[in-house]
């Protein structure tokens, strides 16, 4: 059986995927910021909350290795992670319907190549 090539496409959301869920995994330290910071950047989420976001980071990146490797687990691992975080973010006030654009976009992109994945 031949390997199907990698759209191009795929490599760079993957890249930024990788770099974005990588910086997603070092939410928990904002707690460690001076307070005044905080404050003036009106940070007010629970240690709970910080440490989902992180777990959920550590997801996504397992999900766009997964992506890379082009797995169709990958796909439904990031759809199923993506929405959890931004439910998470609803509820917490930080998401709106439009941060879901991008997601949106990307599993759209992942859909359309579908077939090239194992």
């Amino acid at each position: 059986m031949k390997k199907e090539k990698r759209p191009i496409i795929i490599t760079i959301i993957c890249i930024l995927g990788f770099l974005g869920s990588g910086i997603g995994i070092f939410t928990p330290i904002i707690n460690y910021l001076p307070q005044e910071v905080l404050n003036q950047m009106g940070v007010t989420f629970s240690t709970n909350f910080l440490i989902l976001t992180s777990l959920i980071s550590i997801g996504l990146l397992g999900s766009f290795i997964l992506i890379w490797k082009m797995k169709k687990l990958g796909i439904y691992l990031y759809l199923i992670l993506s929405l959890i975080n931004f439910s998470l973010g609803y509820k917490q006030g930080i998401s709106s319907p439009r941060s879901l654009i991008f997601p949106g976009i990307f599993i759209a992109i992942c859909y359309y190549n579908f077939k090239k994945f194992r």
